[in-house]
Order: structure tokens, then C-alpha cells, then sequence
């Protein structure tokens, strides 16, 4: 009875979802740039000075919740969220999956703000991006008429390039 549940597997690995992105030397090297940046808002200075709940400082970098703070500079926050979106291993996941790395390990006011604004910047998300839709109705023909002049109907073709100078409209 001690080992009844050795090998069962509740879930499939089918309906979890993870990513994990190796940073590498760019990790460490962003890493130094947050300890040297100076841009810290005043609101979380303040916090840390106070040593509110769960506000940290090691070492130059401050800590809310066990997530690295990552001062007010656009370039260095453009940096972070670029390192866990157009990774190979990231595959640009979009808004709302792409939140979910930079939030386990970053955090700064209105990152999903910032987010958001990168992903809908992306040239590459924007190229892929499947929008879903209602599929369209199916095509119905007409019914036989039983009248002459019955139906009408008429194809309009608009947006024809200019010939000899004047528009091709009927």
C-alpha cells in the first residue's frame, strides 16, 4: 500500500505547458546592468528603505517577492522581455504566454503594460498571428426564378488600376 501510486500519471504532460529559457552569459551580463542602473523609482525606494513585506536588497539588486526589481530604464526592460520572446525557445508565445516567463522572474509596475506593447510591436508575432474568427456561411445560390427580372444581381469590382488616364468603372 506505500508505493501505490509509483508510475500513475493523473494528468497527461499533453495539458502543461512550460518554458524555460536558458539566459546564458546574457543572463549575468543583464544581471550587471540592473545592479548598475540608477533609475530606481522613487515608490520602491522607499519600500526598501522601509523594509516592507517581501522588498529586498543583495547585493545591488532589489527583490519583491523573490523577483528581480528591473529599474525604470526602457532599454533595460526592452532587454528582458526581448531575452524571453524571441528566444528559440520562447518561439514568440504572444501577449498573455509571454507574460508568464518575464513575470516568474521579473518584476517592475505595469510590466504587463510593457508586454503587451512589445508583443504588438513584434513585426514577426504580428505576420503569424492567427486571428480567430467565426467560419462563414455557406454560399446559396440563388432560386430559379419563376419570373423574368425576378433576381438581380450585380458583381462590383472596385479598386481597378487607372487605364488611359481614366477609371475603369462602369
Amino acid at each position: 500500500m506505500k508505493d501505490d501510486n509509483i508510475g500513475v500519471t493523473v494528468l497527461k504532460k499533453e495539458f502543461f505547458r512550460a518554458i524555460a529559457v536558458d539566459l546564458g552569459g546574457s543572463g549575468k551580463e543583464l544581471m550587471k546592468k540592473i545592479q548598475k542602473s540608477k533609475k530606481i523609482e522613487e515608490k520602491v525606494k522607499e519600500k526598501v528603505e522601509r523594509k516592507e513585506k517581501d522588498w529586498e536588497e543583495k547585493d545591488g539588486i532589489i527583490t519583491w517577492e523573490g523577483q528581480v526589481y528591473v529599474p525604470k530604464d526602457k532599454d533595460l526592460r526592452d532587454e528582458v522581455i526581448h531575452l524571453h520572446h524571441n528566444t528559440y525557445a520562447a518561439e514568440h508565445p504572444g501577449r498573455f504566454k509571454m507574460a508568464e516567463p518575464v513575470l516568474r522572474n521579473y518584476w517592475w509596475p505595469r510590466i504587463h503594460g510593457d508586454v503587451r506593447e512589445y508583443v504588438d510591436g513584434c513585426t514577426w508575432c504580428q505576420q503569424t498571428k492567427m486571428f480567430p474568427e467565426k467560419p462563414r456561411g455557406k454560399l446559396s445560390p440563388n432560386q430559379i426564378p419563376k419570373n423574368i427580372w425576378q433576381f438581380i444581381s450585380v458583381d462590383l469590382i472596385t479598386q481597378l488600376p487607372q487605364s488611359q488616364g481614366m477609371m475603369p468603372y462602369l
